[in-house]
């Protein structure tokens, strides 16, 4: 099969009007001229078309497919939120490099990292989502691990003990999980997915404040507070800087073979320094993991964001949590 990168070598001779020999292959840069507009409507095609240099228009060409593609790509790329993206990766890479070289530490690394990427989800979410670092309860008493991202939500609810960097968010008020990674490893994958596990258990346990109205003697009506369930769980992201993995297909092999094991879901796990993007479809029946390489940094927000708008949030009923005992 051939992919878009090799697409530029495939020849496609078709014969105008001369007839007569045929021109060899040249990049893209060489291009010497295109066909004039008869002869572009005469073909039905839009792809480029190259010339032998000193042979007249009229002999056979030798079309360039997926020329027009890169030439759409190269202009996508030059437009302000592509650039600003693209940057954005820069970023990431020269941060885990000096990070790496000023800090010996792998643990330190690897908070550095993780405090790097939380600072620009801020700058990049809307102000409803807050960004926050720790752990993930329900009102059973159950706790996930240490989260790295938290997106929640503070404007109906209140995370526990705020005033320490390491807090606590009941499940009502997630929006989203992110773990990070400095290096993506198979050993990796299965201890995120198995944590994914977990916070996606404890969201069968969610509960909304819901206000009941009664009538009273004399008209007087009164709210008494009840609770509507809702089992939706938070969405899940891996964030990576750079893999173990030597190509998409191998990384995705793995991912769909721990979400199997674990019967876990990742809304998505992207690896910056090699641009992919590997994510798992819903589905009831079966696992459908998808993978898209070239992906910036954009895709990655855009992926977190639309998944986050899915998730509806309101003011948690919170009495069970100050009933519960640890199990």
């Amino acid at each position: 099969m051939t992919n878009e990168g090799e697409a530029g070598t495939v020849q496609a001779h078709r014969h105008c009007r001369s007839g007569g020999a045929h021109a060899t292959p040249e990049t893209p840069a060489r291009v010497v001229e295109l066909v004039d507009t008869r002869d572009l409507k005469s073909l039905g095609s839009k792809e480029l078309c190259r010339f032998e240099s000193g042979r007249g228009h009229h002999f056979s060409a030798s079309f360039l497919l997926g020329a027009e593609m890169q030439t759409r790509r190269r202009k996508a790329e030059e437009l302000p939120h592509h650039i600003y993206f693209e940057r954005a990766e820069e970023l990431f890479g020269a941060a885990e490099k000096q990070i790496g070289r000023l800090v010996p530490h792998s643990g330190e690394q690897g908070k550095l990292l993780e405090e790097f990427l939380r600072n620009f989800l801020r700058r990049v979410l809307p102000d409803r989502y807050s960004i926050g670092t720790g752990l993930v309860i329900d009102s059973t008493g159950r706790y996930g691990s240490q989260t790295d991202i938290v997106v929640y939500d503070r404007f109906y609810n209140s995370q526990l003990l705020s005033e320490y960097s390491s807090v606590l968010f009941p499940i009502e008020c997630v929006y989203a999980v992110v773990e990070v990674k400095k290096t993506l490893r198979r050993r990796d994958i299965a201890k995120c997915l198995r944590d994914i596990a977990k916070i996606r258990q404890m969201a069968q346990t969610k509960k909304y404040l819901a206000y009941q109205v009664a009538d009273k003697p004399r008209g007087l009506q009164v709210a008494t507070p009840g609770y509507v369930e809702d089992s939706l769980s938070p969405r899940s992201f891996v964030f990576s800087y750079s893999s173990e993995f030597a190509t998409i297909e191998s990384a995705r092999s793995v991912i769909e073979g721990q979400l199997k094991s674990t019967e876990s879901f990742v809304h998505g796990v992207y690896i910056a320094d090699k641009r992919w993007l590997v994510s798992q479809k819903p589905s009831r029946e079966e696992i459908i993991v998808k993978s898209r390489s070239r992906s910036n940094f954009g895709y990655f927000c855009m992926a977190l964001l639309d998944s986050i708008n899915s998730v509806p949030v309101s003011a948690a009923y919170l009495e069970p949590y100050f009933h519960s005992s640890r199990r």
